[in-house]
């Protein structure tokens, strides 16, 4: 299911000019809501998706990382999104940031939120936006300092 949904919602979001990551995990947890299995099974057992989607002897989580590896070097190497990490490293954290709204109901007790991956996702992966706060005066000036706090 998650290798065809990937596919299926890339198709979709190939044509922007923005970061297509975000989207594309966005769609795919959203993918798993509309699933009643897989709705289910993130509902009501949640903790038994979380072992069975994070450990690497089941061998979901390895394939999802290289399956996302493979569209954020897409995204890196047409600029829509710059890193300093290894596309590796990088895709690991997008999907363990996936994961966490996708296993709120474990972590915090609420509903899985894929809007909230999306969201999360985008500020860390659309860089077009943080490529022109670079040349920006006010993006390279020292942080003000909190009011009544003390220098370091």
């Amino acid at each position: 299911m998650a290798e065809a949904t990937l596919v299926q919602e890339w198709v979709k979001v190939e044509s922007s000019t923005r970061a297509r990551v975000p989207r594309l995990i966005g769609a795919h947890l959203r993918s798993w809501m509309s699933n009643s299995g897989a709705r289910r099974l993130l509902l009501e057992e949640n903790r038994r998706a979380m072992k069975i989607f994070t450990l690497a002897s089941y061998d979901y989580q390895p394939r999802m990382i290289a399956a996302i590896a493979s569209y954020l070097a897409l995204d890196v190497e047409s600029g829509r999104t710059t890193t300093p990490l290894p596309v590796d490293a990088l895709a690991f954290a997008t999907v363990r940031i996936a994961e966490s709204f996708a296993y709120l109901p474990t972590i915090t007790g609420q509903d899985p939120d894929p809007d909230g991956a999306e969201q999360v996702l985008e500020a860390f992966l659309d860089r077009p936006v943080n490529r022109e706060l670079r040349n920006c005066p006010a993006h390279d000036a020292a942080p003000p300092r909190a009011a009544g706090g003390r220098g370091n």
